[in-house]
């Protein structure tokens, strides 16, 4: 019987596709575990690298592939109603897995903890390229660690989708509560949970997750950051206004500390930018008088060269006039003698 259900979304993730679903594979497990593998269109060709692996592992692997493409969100919406076990895991199509008994770990954790139905665990963060950046980005600061609707709400969070394990149930349910057209299916689908059931924090690194530039949660266009960053807003004032057993307080409290944080970073970035500015204006003097410095010393140069041109054409002068050559000539006899 089938006790996890693995669920990797794939779009135009060629290079990183096969890294992936090879992870999965690399479970080690007490229990039987299925890998559903769901391609959102791609024209890439890693919709046939899927379909490679799921011709060569057709007990462990099922593929699905869309006909045109939906999105991230409904793609997962429609995705979860395909599982057999009774949890989902999930790892996004350019991430992957680094611990084998991961799905171990925290199926170990989850059934010590009858209060919560969802986990999630430590991880690394590597750049498009595979270079390291950072490790164990939760323990050492790098993402801010999540423990409650306020805290996400207020902060906007990332709790890593792709180590997530959830009680199937659970998360058929808060995928009813969500739009298929969400900005941001992660952040909506952490909203609903929080909401539902406590997290358990794994604190190994389990999971590395590859950081693009120009992707839509890291836009590289000044306008679609803007866009992205209004529609998180209205999704923030949604929830606000309908959960209304949030603690607003202490959503006001970290949103106060948030904005105190930020003033305190625009501060120094502010002052860093007039320190630059000041120095550029010192090069930009020095540079003027450096140049008039160059300008005075070629003219000096113009003047030697006369000087030089002037002298030499007087000494061809002289040694080449008769006065000069007739007494060479008596020295050199004498010093032949």
């Amino acid at each position: 019987m089938v006790k996890i259900s693995i669920i990797c979304t794939n779009y135009n993730k060629k290079p990183w596709i096969a890294e992936a679903i090879q992870s999965f594979l690399n479970q080690k497990c007490q229990f039987d575990y299925e890998i559903i593998l769901v391609d959102d269109a791609s024209t890439d060709g890693s919709d046939l690298i899927i379909r490679d692996y799921a011709e060569k592992y057709p007990d462990r692997i099922k593929a699905f592939f869309n006909k045109t493409n939906k999105g991230i969100t409904a793609t997962w919406i429609s995705v979860c109603k395909e599982v057999s076990g009774d949890y989902i895991a999930r790892c996004d199509g350019d991430d992957y897995w680094t611990d084998s008994e991961k799905l171990q770990k925290q199926i170990n954790l989850l059934e010590s903890n009858q209060e919560s139905k969802w986990s999630c665990t430590d991880f690394d963060i590597i750049s498009e390229s595979g270079q390291l950046l950072h490790t164990k980005a939760i323990k050492n600061g790098i993402i801010r660690k999540m423990s409650s609707f306020e805290e996400e709400l207020a902060y906007k969070g990332m709790t890593m989708s792709s180590s997530w394990l959830v009680e199937t149930q659970l998360m058929k349910e808060v995928n009813d509560l969500i739009a298929p057209d969400a900005v941001d299916d992660t952040f909506n689908l952490q909203l609903e949970l929080f909401n539902k059931t406590k997290l358990s924090f794994l604190e190994d690194s389990t999971v590395v997750y590859r950081l693009h530039d120009g992707s839509d949660s890291h836009p590289l266009s000044v306008e679609k950051a803007k866009q992205r960053f209004e529609r998180l807003k209205e999704t923030q004032l949604e929830y606000l206004q309908k959960n209304a057993s949030a603690d607003t307080a202490l959503i006001s409290s970290y949103l106060i500390s948030e904005v105190s944080e930020q003033e305190k970073i625009i501060y120094e970035q502010r002052n860093q930018i007039n320190k630059n500015s000041q120095l550029i204006q010192d090069l930009e003097t020095n540079k003027s008088q450096l140049e008039k410095n160059i300008e005075q010393l070629r003219q000096e140069m113009d003047e030697l060269e006369h000087k030089r041109d002037f002298w030499l054409n007087e000494y061809n002068m002289v040694v080449n006039s008769r006065r000069w050559k007739i007494p060479t000539k008596v020295i050199n006899f004498f010093r032949r003698k």
